[in-house]
């Protein structure tokens, strides 16, 4: 817990105090990269909500809500539904890398996912869901799959979601999901499902036995 506690100090320790947003390179430790990412954000969102879960200090829920805020803000492409990889604010005209990739979405599912179990009324699961949706129909389409580290990070949080949202459709899609990213790289998709498959896990263990029926499909999957 104190590592935990620690690792969420030095992720906001990291936020640009003027426009939002935590640096994707640590600026307490000498970085001078001014980019902030989708990936150096939304884990803050899910360490910050499994804090807050963990000792009830309010304070790590505002920080999660708030990152997730700037994130909506600032890289949300309002046209696709999807978040774009990452934003450099600091000249006169704002860059933008609008690359869409899994680990990106991934994160995002994961960090949306994480506030609806511990704040629903700051977002719901069914957000989490809509981008997941979106986020498939546009890996499919763009042959997005195929990068085993990064699928892994998509697939973690798509079962975790799945798992908590209990859908027969949208688990069914999940799982198509993850079938087309594991033959996208066939040669390493054992790291995928892996990875995968352990995060399911831990997310079945999370919940009370008294779930576990409702979970047939998920548990499916993980086999």
């Amino acid at each position: 817990l104190r590592r935990a506690e620690a690792v969420f100090r030095m992720a906001i320790g990291n936020w640009d105090p003027k426009k939002g947003g935590i640096y994707w390179e640590d600026r307490t430790d000498g970085g001078s990269d001014d980019q902030k990412a989708v990936v150096s954000n939304a884990p803050a969102v899910v360490l910050g909500t499994a804090l807050y879960s963990e000792t009830g200090r309010l304070t790590y829920l505002t920080w999660s809500v708030r990152i997730l805020h700037w994130l909506d803000s600032n890289l949300l492409e309002r046209g696709s539904g999807l978040y774009d990889d990452h934003i450099d604010d600091h000249a006169r005209s704002a860059t933008i890398d609008t690359a869409k990739l899994t680990y990106n979405q991934g994160i995002m599912v994961g960090a949306m996912a994480a506030v609806a179990t511990v704040d629903p009324r700051q977002y719901q699961l069914s957000d989490a869901v809509h981008l997941a949706d979106h986020s498939m129909a546009y890996f499919q389409s763009h042959r997005a799959y195929g990068m085993p580290a990064w699928d892994a990070i998509w697939a973690q949080y798509l079962l975790w979601t799945a798992g908590l949202y209990r859908n027969d459709t949208f688990t069914a899609e999940a799982r198509s999901s993850v079938e087309l990213a594991r033959r996208a790289d066939p040669i390493h998709s054992a790291d995928l499902l892996n990875r995968a498959a352990e995060a399911a896990i831990r997310a079945l263990a999370e919940l009370p036995a008294s779930e576990y029926p409702k979970l047939s499909d998920v548990g499916k999957l993980g086999g």
